[in-house]
């Protein structure tokens, strides 16, 4: 291959944005091709089977075309779905590839091994599937050539293996007219093979082929590749069915999840009943004067309070412990909690924060921390 080079400076990638669109389109035709032959297939060997016994020929057919024309328009819905940005990412791709190859400076120190003289340029590409560029130079004296990569790495080809016993094949190359003829030997087993590249072979081969792809596109894509309209109204269904695909999965996760029992069981308190409660059991334990402050209204209600201890005796720890206790007892069973940091006591002042929750996710993260806090406890 790399003897039988034309002179050529760089290969081009990117192609009208046409070329993108036959070519995805064609993928969808072939792929619906494909599902139609299954089916046909399918059919056949399953249409006697224990399980359609009892059916008639016309239902079997019935159910059959059932079955083919839902994996049709999934197969339909999801290329036009994926149409448009696998068409924009191979375009990025083939463009990013030219202006790779385009921009990579030439390497270097890249005289003739063996009369000294600059060799030229005479091809350069992305080599593989990797990010690098590989560079072919020729020199115009004695007609060597060799391989570098963009970074200074020269190109070392790969030895032909024998097929038969893996050994080193001896490779000769010949030209006569468009016709390339590699004749393949082996010194170890005897294998030999002589393949032929024919270009004019090649090219009325790619033309009938082309011909072929061509006539699937005008005979196939209005069947099998979805009209804008078509394509929103799959996409339209699609994201409806999935919704309601999660809803009736978090219908069933609720009866049968414990923790949304627990969610459903809350006490679900506004602010008023919540200092109705917090007053009532203060009171009781001889705090007084308590005051819910302007609240922080955000995902979650967030009030702040204080409250006075009336009982001289207690002392801070013993007053800030007490307090804790009987707010968190009180609260079990609600949608409110005491904030995290907890109480904090000034001379006699008592402060803290309460916590109000609304959204039924959050009620579940509660309860379930609640049931960790609780394990925890037991340990």
């Amino acid at each position: 291959m790399f003897l039988a080079m034309t002179k050529l400076d760089t290969i081009t990638h990117s192609q009208k944005e046409t070329y993108y669109q036959d070519l995805y389109d064609l993928h969808t035709i072939e792929e619906c091709l494909r599902s139609i032959e299954y089916w046909r297939d399918a059919s056949k060997k399953v249409s006697n089977s224990e399980e359609l016994k009892d059916l008639s020929e016309q239902e079997k057919a019935k159910h059959f075309a059932a079955a083919l024309n839902m994996d049709l328009y999934q197969k339909k819905g999801y290329r036009y779905e994926h149409r448009a940005s696998t068409i924009q990412e191979w375009i990025r791709r083939d463009q990013g590839n030219d202006e790779k190859v385009v921009n990579t400076q030439i390497p270097q120190n890249t005289g003739c091994s063996q009369c000294s003289c600059d060799m030229n340029v005479i091809f350069r590409d992305i080599y593989l599937d990797s990010s690098r560029v590989l560079f072919f130079f020729e020199c115009p004296s004695c007609k060597k050539r060799k391989g570098i990569f963009d970074n200074g790495e020269p190109y070392v080809s790969r030895p032909e293996l024998c097929p038969k016993c893996k050994k080193e094949l001896k490779v000769l190359y010949s030209k006569k007219g468009r016709i390339l003829e590699w004749k393949k030997s082996c010194k170890t087993c005897g294998f030999k093979e002589t393949e032929i590249d024919d270009w004019d072979k090649n090219e009325a081969e790619r033309q009938k082929k082309s011909a072929q792809e061509k006539e699937l596109l005008k005979r196939y894509r209005s069947r099998f590749c979805m009209s804008e309209k078509e394509g929103q109204d799959y996409i339209e269904c699609s994201n409806r069915l999935k919704m309601l695909t999660e809803f009736l999965q978090k219908t069933e996760q609720k009866r049968t999840d414990p923790d949304y029992q627990k969610v459903t069981s809350l006490k679900k308190i506004t602010i008023v009943e919540l200092e109705k409660q917090i007053f009532e059991i203060v009171e009781k334990e001889k705090y007084i004067k308590l005051i819910l402050e302007k609240p922080e209204i955000d995902r979650h209600v967030i009030v702040p309070f204080t409250v006075q201890d009336a009982d001289s005796s207690r002392k801070e720890n013993a007053s800030v412990c007490k307090l804790n206790r009987i707010i968190k007892k009180t609260l079990e069973g609600t949608n409110w909690r005491l904030m995290s940091e907890g109480v904090h006591y000034r001379l006699g002042y008592l402060s803290g924060r309460l916590k109000g929750y609304e959204q039924e996710e959050d009620l579940l993260q509660l309860v379930k921390k609640d049931k960790k806090q609780s394990a925890l406890a037991r340990v």
